[in-house]
């Protein structure tokens, strides 16, 4: 039988032993040679420790041991006798050794001596290894059995309490409430306090006791009847306190707990000014509270929609350009017949109508020789006197239509298309007021060679085809009409040539150009940036600065179309305008051609 014997028990264990084997002996004749050991094996732990080893015999005896990694205080010896092992903690893997004990003349006896590996320490949770928590927290207890120390890693929602003792030791979490609004979960960690190994996980799960409730929740002036829906975990239930601090008979909002949530009874709001309550949800059992505010609007007496209207001095004023014009005026009112209205200066071709919805004003196209604002006033008021508003209606004095075509956006009007004598596409753009859409008409014997359509609402696209060659030049014109509805209220003419023609430049602006022109210069801030300027033309041109020069900006030509205007650092010295010429190749800015791009200068 073997066994595992500590030193302390080793002297009782040895006297036995030597008691027994002293009964045994013969007469006093001859005795018969023993040698033998007390057990066939021992296992020390990773942590190592003493162990005895009892040797019985009446003979001299040697020992010899297979294993560095333990000692033994006597390697020989006469008749009975306990010999100490020592091993020291096992910092690798498992091993083993042995230790034999030979006399003349006899067999000899072995003993196998063998260490566990750091990692077989013994450190578990004598438990499960996930647990299920409430949503409100509480304590949980945990049993450990442990031959090592150890440490623990937990989340900052979990706090241990309890002993941390070799063997078996309880530990107490503390979990606190999961108010959050999904359930969490953690690892509890148990690690060996030498090796920083972890060798054991308990996973924790708890569910959420979050409770979805709004903070404040808008009434409808005129008074409603609803139901909020309070959201608690499962099986648990709320309460509330109403905080209302008047009198029984002012109350003016009404709460009652339903199954299906809070339900609300207001009353209609007949005061000129916002009121508001609150209700105070606890969630029971808990003692968690949360703040609901209910609040509701003042009698609105009487008001207008605002887009249009500029309200920003006592009475708002609402100003219609000089074409014709179908204004509804929307009353908003607290009593949809509860207001009534009266006019005061209406033009003989206004008409003025009311609906329940509000006034409807329609006047007439401004007649050519108006010079004057024509203006209405307009009364609205309660009908129980309790409040009223004054409004004023004016349609500007007549002018003509803008209608210009322009070279780019924003650029200078170019109602002429020089088409090089292979064709191509070019973009006009129309600036235009007082109308509601362009009309193109193209004189008849241009179609077959000319294609013009509209981009959008204010681009047109001119696209020619090739001139045969031999063929004479040849131009044609195309008619630009303003509509409002079906009239025409103005009209320009875009020409188009193709073929010869007097040499020209032009210089057109590009969107990016646009965001610095400033009058005839461009007003370029302080900081890198670039843009392209457009150029048509008809004969090769260069670029040369003139007058002042700044090497901080540079105006290149990129091809025979596009001239690029670069600002290469930041803020620089004082400076005044700086002049770049665009003009025919090898001539001066004296050409008449010549035109110029104006950089504003700088203080």
């Amino acid at each position: 039988m073997n066994r595992k014997l500590f030193l302390k028990n080793g002297g009782l264990l040895v006297a036995i032993l030597i008691m027994f084997f002293a009964g045994c002996k013969d007469d006093e004749n001859e005795v018969e040679p023993i040698l033998g050991l007390g057990e066939s094996s021992y296992q020390f732990t990773n942590s190592g420790g003493e162990y005895a080893l009892a040797i019985f015999a009446n003979v001299n005896w040697t020992l010899t041991k297979e294993g560095d990694w333990f000692t033994l205080d006597a390697m020989s010896g006469s008749g009975n006798r306990v010999v100490k092992v020592e091993a020291k903690a096992n910092e690798g893997g498992t091993r083993e050794g042995t230790i034999t004990v030979v006399a003349d003349g006899m067999e000899s006896q072995k003993i196998t001596i063998s260490q566990g590996a750091v990692e077989d320490a013994v450190l578990r949770e004598l438990g499960k290894d996930a647990y299920e928590l409430k949503p409100e927290g509480g304590i949980m207890k945990l049993s450990v059995e442990t031959t090592v120390d150890y440490t623990l890693e937990m989340s900052d929602w979990v706090e241990a309490a309890g002993t941390y003792a070799l063997t078996k030791s309880e530990i107490t979490l503390h979990i606190e409430p999961n108010l959050w609004g999904e359930k969490r979960s953690c690892k509890v960690v148990l690690r060996a306090k030498e090796t920083g190994e972890a060798v054991k996980t308990i996973s924790l799960v708890q569910g959420s006791m979050a409770w979805d409730l709004p903070e404040d929740v808008e009434l409808n002036k005129f008074g409603e009847e609803r139901t909020i829906a309070v959201g608690v975990p499962e099986g648990w239930t709320w309460s509330i306190k109403d905080l209302f601090k008047g009198a029984e008979d002012e109350k003016w909002c009404h709460f009652t707990v339903t199954d299906d949530g809070l339900k609300i009874v207001a009353d209609r709001n007949i005061s000129m000014e916002e009121r508001e309550v609150s209700v105070l949800v606890t969630l029971d059992k808990t003692g968690m509270s949360k703040m609901l505010t209910f609040k509701q609007a003042a009698r609105q007496a009487i008001a207008i929609e605002s887009d249009g209207w500029n309200t920003s001095g006592d009475v708002p004023v609402c100003s219609i350009d000089c074409i014709a014009f179908d204004q509804m005026i929307e009353i908003l009112s607290d009593e949809l017949d509860g207001w009534e209205y009266t006019v005061t200066g209406k033009p003989d071709d206004w008409t003025v109508t009311s609906s329940t919805e509000g006034i409807r004003v329609v006047g007439t196209d401004r007649v050519e020789s108006g010079s004057e604002v024509i203006q209405m006033e307009i009364n609205v008021m309660m009908k129980d006197k309790s409040s009223s508003l004054k409004l004023l209606l004016k349609q500007k004095p007549y002018h003509a239509p803008t209608l210009l075509v322009l070279n780019y956006l924003g650029g200078v009007e170019s109602p002429e298309v020089i088409v090089a004598p292979e064709g191509g596409t070019q973009t006009r753009y129309v600036k235009f007021d007082l109308g509601d859409r362009i009309e193109l008409v193209c004189e008849s014997e241009m179609e077959a060679w000319t294609h013009i359509s509209m981009i959008n609402e204010r681009s047109i696209s001119i696209q020619t085809d090739a001139l045969e060659e031999g063929a004479e030049s040849r131009k044609g014109v195309v008619t630009v009409n303003l509509m409002r509805g079906d009239k025409v209220v103005a009209t320009t003419e875009m020409t188009v040539k193709q073929g010869a023609e007097e040499p020209y430049i032009r210089l057109m602006d590009t969107e990016e150009s646009l965001k610095y022109r400033d009058g005839d210069k461009y007003n370029i801030p302080f900081q890198n940036l670039s843009f392209n300027i457009k150029v048509e033309a008809n004969v090769d041109w260069e670029i040369t600065n003139t007058g002042e020069k700044n090497t901080q900006y540079t105006c290149e030509k990129i091809d025979n179309s596009t001239i690029k205007v670069s600002l290469t650092t930041s803020r620089g010295p004082t400076m005044p305008d700086l002049v770049f010429d665009v003009h025919t190749k090898g001539q001066t800015n004296s050409d008449p051609l010549n035109k110029k791009i104006i950089i504003k200068g700088r203080n």
